[in-house]
């Protein structure tokens, strides 16, 4: 959708305000259309609000997304969510939790073949995981 396209120029550009406003519009109209791929504009309004360190509104936005795309077993899409939700884990400092979402994130990505994801996810855990650390 041009929208979201609009957003990710916006988005490339640092320009949050507007990258905000095609995110959220495209969300609108796209709640109506069916078979709209609306997890993509909810997780690009996630990532931008990582970025900008709105970690609230960033993982209602990925946990959105995540709904969706575990609606319709989309293994791939559903992995980016939780690596997504692992790192509002991690700026919000939150370790177990972040690691747990990357243990998990990396699950579907080695079910969905997408070994340079799951290799990213192994190093994330390889620097914050603990020993002590039980996994979900």
């Amino acid at each position: 959708m041009a929208l979201i396209e609009l957003g990710d120029i916006h988005s490339r550009k640092n320009d949050f305000i507007n990258a905000e406003s095609s995110y959220s519009q495209a969300i609108k109209i796209m709640k109506d259309v069916p078979n709209a791929n609306l997890s993509v504009a909810y997780s690009n309004l996630g990532c931008l609000y990582l970025k900008n360190n709105q970690l609230d509104e960033a993982e209602k936005m990925f946990h959105a997304s995540l709904n969706l795309e575990q609606k319709d077993k989309r293994n791939l899409s559903v992995g980016y969510d939780f690596a997504n939700i692992g790192m509002v884990e991690l700026k919000r400092g939150n370790l177990d939790k972040a690691c747990n979402n990357w243990h998990r994130a990396k699950k579907y990505f080695a079910e969905a073949g997408d070994d340079d994801s799951f290799n990213e996810m192994q190093s994330l855990l390889d620097d914050y995981a603990t020993d002590d650390m039980v996994f979900l």
